[in-house]
């Protein structure tokens, strides 16, 4: 853990609501000089607290399917570990360590469920051996909720969702480039993007914005390590009775208010209603979930919880679109 004072904590928090706010207009909310919020920006940098900036991609609005996987492994060595994981990153979205009933969690996405099988054929082929058990659910939509324990509880403006909308988008080889870049490099400048892309800045600035527009990208905001924060990082599943819409909402805004819920996610063959947590202690944990079975004892019947220790990769590009765009003939259209 590396301690962090109000002023870093600050610049984290206004990092949640915009990673791409100006160091000008950092400055301004924080009350810090230019140079000092520069400072103090890189620090958390260097130190790897903000592993880098990434773009909150809508991607189930593009046409695909968001698939999440639990691992339980057998007979695995740590060197055998290390390799499923490094063959993994280049194949999914965001893939962490677990501790509970299983053992490594994936999430990715795929423009059909018969895609998404033949990437489970070829791990099986390859790794089959050591794969002891898994665990297939569709997410349908992820809340991405501001974390307001960086700073007086503070839950910032409100929660983000990715889902379908009415109208789907397209997106162009252009498009998808910018999309590229901006997976990991969120604060990059218009005119940096623009020089990379070999195209004009005013253009890159309307893609972006029309991107925005359109819901394609719903947001910016910083990768954090939780280690290194000194947060622990949980998985909670619910089994709920008896609920109506109505009640399902209540839940949401729950999670939407409390500082320390980071995501809440809807699935299909997953639980009926899952949160992330982060918190200092199990204490902490045990105290949340506590307050959520008196409030709601009326229609949550069961839950069980897991432990993320270890984060290696997120993003919200499918591969699909980085495999279509990178051959030498592809669509000119993706939706």
């Amino acid at each position: 853990m590396i301690k962090l004072d109000r002023k870093d904590r600050r610049i984290l928090y206004e990092l949640e609501l915009n990673a791409r706010i100006t160091e000008s207009r950092l400055a301004k909310k924080t009350k810090l000089s230019r140079e000092v919020v520069r400072y103090r920006l890189d620090k958390l940098e260097k130190l790897g607290i903000i592993r880098y900036h990434m773009a909150l991609i809508n991607t189930l609005n593009l046409g695909f399917l968001m698939f999440r996987t639990y691992y339980k492994f057998t007979n695995l060595t740590p060197a055998k570990e290390k390799e499923i994981i490094h063959y993994m990153q280049k194949k999914v979205n965001w893939i962490t360590k677990v501790e509970g009933m299983w053992n490594l969690t994936t999430m990715s996405f795929s423009s059909s469920i018969f895609e998404y099988e033949k990437f489970l054929a070829d791990l099986k082929a390859k790794y089959g051996e050591y794969i002891q058990e898994y665990w297939v659910s569709t997410m349908t939509r992820l809340w991405h909720y501001k974390r307001g324990y960086l700073l007086d509880n503070k839950k910032g403006r409100s929660s983000l969702m990715m889902g379908e909308r009415k109208k789907k988008t397209k997106l162009d080889k252009l498009d998808i480039n910018i999309l590229e870049i901006l997976l990991n490099n969120g604060r990059i400048k218009y005119i940096e993007l623009a020089k990379k892309l070999k195209q004009h800045p005013k253009l890159i600035r309307d893609r972006v914005n029309k991107m925005i527009c359109d819901e394609v990208i719903i947001g910016f905001t910083p990768f954090l390590d939780m280690n290194k924060l000194g947060m622990n990082y949980f998985k909670v599943h619910f089994k709920l009775k008896n609920y109506s819409p109505k009640k399902f909402n209540s839940l949401l805004k729950y999670a939407e208010h409390h500082p320390n819920i980071a995501y809440a996610v809807e699935a299909v063959g997953g639980a009926d209603y899952e949160i992330e947590v982060q918190v200092k202690n199990n204490k902490e944990l045990y105290e949340l979930i506590e307050d959520i079975k008196v409030k709601f004892s009326e229609i949550i019947l069961d839950y069980y919880f897991m432990e993320y220790t270890e984060e290696y990769t997120l993003d919200y590009l499918p591969r699909e679109l980085l495999t279509a765009v990178n051959t030498r003939n592809p669509p000119t259209k993706f939706s």
